[in-house]
């Protein structure tokens, strides 16, 4: 597309809810790909910042950037706010979660919900609002007059523009040791070509990915170097999705910045396949690699379409560790066909590798979420356990069929969430979780060994970053 000289005059206001503790890339990215067509939109992160409401009645439109579950709790709180002082504007919802939930976002709070990339659409929704013209007929843009697919088109990727956010201070830090590095978040693909049945990507994307160009990643990562950034957490759903051009960028970031550290994101799978790189990603500064081993049930694995299995995880953490690179796993620890001995062989497979400064304590309560529009509502076998669908949570509700499982997910929850108001050392809330198994389950108590805590506290703990991972 050709740069629109015009001036605007339409009022635009972008707002992000939540990316991880993260600088919001998908925001700064959209503000980019705006001004490049002239527009000048005004940004707010809800993260950092508060909805100023004299403010609001100015705007013709906004944009709610909806990423995950936890962003579109807080955009729709926040729309319901914005909807009381001005009623004219249009709110169009963006992002995975906008497309997954779109009914119900359309028949309440939302005039349109756009999916997949986001910045075509985005435009054009935009100019036929500046031009009084309707967006029925146009791609990729829901509305309450028609419902369309995502958006799946490779954009003209623009270098994010963050100098309309608040500063690197106010977001995610790197803890290592006993200091904070400023860390800045960037993504070098976007979307994903696995097909994890669980994942809120995959009904969006359908195996499909997008590399952005490696002149764009290293400019961004350049800016956030001069606004402070020593560590780069690379937000892409799987770095390794395309191992070439992450090595690439990795490569000539190391050369810019020789002491400049990261972490990513990537799959078991891919993790294992590229085993031979690991250790030049030490070499290149990788302290940690989050990773979603999700379930140690071989079975539960299958029906998520993982495409790993527990063995090829102890793989990982071997040569991981090999090279002194820690690796962070995340879990759904709580699915319907869980069991208490799942959950016992959890807790012991954690203590056994040493991994308790390495699971977050939220990883142990987490349970399978089930979004509308989900690829796991294709199981036949989940369906018994659903219980009602709740479109105002953005959830299908299940119950585990054992009643003290679900006893245990509530208070494995509280005692993380008591975690997280506090500074305990991991080992403590691990402990906490591990008694707390054994007073539901006393009946797994088959012998001393079970209730031994091999773990000593660990000092100095594995590097990782403030914002403890969830969706």
């Amino acid at each position: 597309m050709k740069k629109n000289s015009h001036n605007s005059e339409i009022n635009i206001l972008l707002i992000s809810c939540y990316e991880l503790g993260n600088q919001p890339v998908s925001t700064a990215s959209l503000h980019a790909f705006l001004k490049n067509f002239s527009y000048k939109p005004s940004v707010l992160d809800l993260s950092t910042q508060k909805i100023d409401l004299k403010e609001i009645e100015n705007y013709d439109f906004i944009a709610m950037s909806t990423p995950m579950h936890t962003a579109l709790g807080i955009a729709v709180e926040a729309t319901k706010m914005i909807r009381e002082i001005n009623k004219k504007c249009h709110v169009c919802f963006y992002g995975d979660y906008a497309h997954l939930n779109s009914d119900y976002l359309l028949d309440n709070i939302a005039d349109s919900c756009i999916s997949g990339e986001i910045q075509i659409p985005m435009l054009e929704l935009i100019k036929s609002i500046e031009n009084s013209q309707s967006s029925s007929a146009m791609k990729g843009i829901n509305s309450r007059h028609k419902n369309k697919s995502p958006f799946i088109k490779k954009p003209d990727f623009k270098t994010p523009d963050r100098s309309f956010l608040p500063s690197l201070s106010h977001y995610n830090k790197l803890i290592k040791g006993s200091t904070h590095i400023v860390t800045g978040a960037v993504e070098t693909s976007r979307g994903c070509k696995h097909q994890c049945l669980h994942c809120p990507i995959t009904p969006i994307y359908e195996g499909r990915f997008f590399v952005i160009p490696e002149k764009i990643v290293l400019t961004d990562i350049r800016n956030l170097y001069g606004q402070g950034a020593r560590h780069i957490t690379f937000t892409d759903p799987d770095f390794l999705n395309g191992p070439t051009h992450s090595l690439r960028i990795l490569r000539n970031m190391n050369k810019s910045f020789p002491k400049m550290t990261f972490d990513f994101t990537a799959k078991v799978e891919h993790l294992l396949k590229n085993k031979d790189i690991f250790p030049e990603l030490k070499q290149l500064g990788c302290l940690f690699i989050v990773t979603a081993l999700e379930s140690l049930n071989g079975e539960i694995l299958k029906k998520l379409i993982k495409g790993h299995t527990k063995k090829d995880f102890l793989k990982v953490l071997k040569i991981a560790r090999e090279t002194d690179i820690s690796i962070r796993p995340s879990l759904i620890a709580f699915t319907p066909w869980t069991t208490p001995y799942d959950y016992m062989e959890l807790l012991n497979f954690i203590e056994k590798n040493q991994l308790v400064y390495e699971i977050e304590p939220v990883q142990m309560s987490i349970r399978l979420l089930i979004p509308p529009g989900s690829n796991l509502l294709k199981l036949d076998d989940l369906k018994k356990y659903i219980v009602k669908f709740e479109p105002e949570k953005f959830i299908h509700t299940w119950k585990h069929p054992d009643p003290n499982m679900e006893l245990l997910n509530y208070r494995v929850s509280k005692i993380a969430g008591n975690y997280s108001a506090t500074s305990a050392d991991p080992l403590e809330i691990f402990v906490a979780i591990k008694k707390e198994f054994f007073t539901i389950f006393p009946e797994m108590i088959n012998n001393d060994k079970n209730i031994i805590f091999s773990v000593k506290k660990q000092t100095p703990k594995p590097p990782k970053l403030t914002e403890s991972w969830f969706c």
